[in-house]
């Protein structure tokens, strides 16, 4: 699974007027594929539905006691909801965590850029 392809594969960059060596290169991942956004999404609501159990089997122990039908009856109508409510609220997390990602990592590159530059300068 290649988590940043992009057609055409990379390009190099143009020699055209007005161009700098330090300006900000397009990176191929802002836009960000499904199947990336769709993985993350998956994974964040295993987290959070597991979470979910977890609470709700410990606050069920103290609350209804050894009845094991209105235990699993309620755990299971929580589990749905909550998984209705994630799966609608999780892809719109996971796009953003992303992107936010992404502006860092050229953050960060832009950021190491200009220390080269400057160090060949010197």
């Amino acid at each position: 699974m290649k988590l940043f392809a992009w057609p055409g594969g990379p390009k190099a960059p143009d020699a055209t007027v007005g161009s700098s060596p330090l300006a900000a290169p397009v990176c191929p991942s802002t836009s960000v594929g499904a199947e990336t956004v769709r993985g993350i999404t998956l994974m964040l609501v295993a987290a959070c539905l597991a979470t979910v159990v977890l609470v709700t089997q410990r606050v069920l122990q103290g609350w209804v006691g050894d009845d094991v039908f209105l235990t699993w009856t309620v755990t299971w109508c929580v589990l749905l909801g909550a998984m209705q409510w994630l799966l609608r609220s999780a892809a719109g997390w996971s796009r953003a965590s992303l992107q936010w990602l992404d502006t860092w990592a050229q953050r960060i590159a832009r950021q190491r850029a200009q220390h080269r530059a400057g160090a060949t300068v010197r």
